[in-house]
């Protein structure tokens, strides 16, 4: 479909799952910044996660300002800023350039447009897989080097993101809660890949209840 039917059609999903859950104001604040960032497209402006961030927090200060003071709002935004501003900007100039050196491994033109040290990486890789290759054989050994160095980029990740979250939300925590937890590093090495099987897994539940003529579930 065209840009502007899958952004409409995007929001209005996100519009209605936050009526779905009757979570409140953390499920609307996630709509709005979502529906800021994809507004943008249509406008043909560079889109930044910090402007819509920036953008959502003043709309939702208009209409309530006391939010502003309430740990919800705060931890919140934080959270996302941190993301945004710090874990995203770092990734990009390290795995993010890394995973690059993966794209059209059969190409022998494409490490031409890499920069040096991104190329190098990918030469050694291969110089890898060619070692490999004495025991797997050629295309195995390719898809085995390839998987690895793409999981373990994701896995450093998703690390680095918990972590830097982790110590950026420290502070307010401790404010708060009177405590700084630590688990949430190990933790979400394990929540987040769950998540994600999780969430598609839920969205098809009611129809398989609806197609099993309303039996059980477990």
């Amino acid at each position: 479909m065209s840009d502007v039917a899958a952004t409409l059609l995007t929001v209005g999903f996100c519009v209605a799952y936050a009526c779905v859950t009757e979570v409140g104001a953390p499920v609307w604040r996630a709509t709005l910044m979502c529906a800021i960032y994809l507004g943008t497209r249509r406008l043909y402006r560079d889109r930044a996660m910090v402007n819509a961030l920036g953008a959502a927090a003043l709309g939702l200060l208009v209409f309530d300002p006391r939010q502003l003071f309430t740990a919800s709002f705060q931890m919140t935004f934080v959270c996302v800023l941190i993301v945004a501003a710090i874990g995203i900007p770092i990734l990009q100039r390290t795995s993010q350039q890394q995973k690059r050196a993966l794209a059209h491994w059969d190409s022998r033109d494409y490490p031409a447009l890499l920069p040096p040290h991104v190329a190098q990486f990918r030469v050694d890789l291969q110089f890898i897989a060619a070692r490999v290759a004495r025991f797997v054989g050629k295309q195995w050994s390719w898809r085995l080097v390839r998987f690895t160095a793409v999981f373990c980029l994701q896995a450093w990740e998703l690390l680095f993101i918990s972590a830097v979250m982790q110590m950026g939300l420290a502070l307010p925590m401790a404010y708060y809660f009177h405590r700084a937890t630590t688990i949430g590093l190990p933790s979400n090495l394990i929540v987040v890949p769950l998540t994600q099987l999780m969430m598609p897994t839920a969205v098809a539940a009611p129809f398989g209840y609806a197609l099993g003529g309303g039996s059980s579930i477990t």
